[in-house]
């Protein structure tokens, strides 16, 4: 049995291929189209703007120290439709990731916050006066974001096992109903895979 060091190569080589595949323009827009609004042709490729997928912000540590946290995202895309914007976010996944509600939560919440941090930039370089809640929030009243919407795209040979939302990945202990109390106040995060080989 190949270990994950020997398939390396393979591996890397299908992800880029994959990459590559989806990255065009028009697949890009089909398989969102196919997923998201069951075959209508709503997202036209001339409407989709390629964008970075890195994301990045700085958090302190107990010590106070700054520390980044960087991730990369394999294929975004901004679907820019008359004034409303929407961030399309596609995750290649060759094998199965059993914490992949968390690792796109995290990729999601890094958007929300780049989003955030670069809005506040451009207040502080047009020198807007702004409240002091809005000044603690680093985010104004009006101000307004722009939604991200990310399918995971599984092409692996087995069918996907893997966890679908974060309840699925909880220790809920299932003899306590406690925990479907706690359900209405624990938000809950579900992924929008596409398993290629299993439609």
């Amino acid at each position: 049995m190949k270990n994950a060091k020997e398939d390396g190569g393979f591996m890397g080589n299908s992800d880029i291929a994959i990459k590559k595949w989806l990255g065009n323009k028009e697949r890009f827009a089909d398989l969102f189209n196919g997923v998201v609004f069951q075959g209508s042709q709503i997202i036209r490729p001339e409407e989709l703007e390629v964008v970075p997928g890195e994301s990045d912000i700085i958090i302190e540590d107990k010590k106070r120290k700054p520390k980044g946290v960087q991730r990369y995202r394999d294929i975004v895309m901004c679907w820019k439709k008359e004034a409303a914007l929407v961030i399309l976010a596609c995750e290649n996944q060759s094998a199965v990731n059993y914490a992949m509600p968390v690792r796109t939560m995290l990729y999601d919440s890094l958007s929300y916050t780049d989003q955030v941090k670069q809005m506040w930039k451009e207040h502080e370089k047009e020198e807007k006066k702004v409240s002091g809640e809005e000044f603690l929030s680093r985010f104004c009243k009006e101000d307004k974001i722009v939604p991200v919407l990310s399918l995971v795209f599984y092409y692996g040979l087995s069918e996907w096992d893997g966890n679908r939302n974060l309840y699925e990945m909880f220790r809920w202990n299932q003899e306590d109903p406690s925990h479907i109390f706690m359900q209405k106040y624990i938000s809950n995060y579900h992924i929008n895979l596409v398993d290629a080989g299993n439609l």
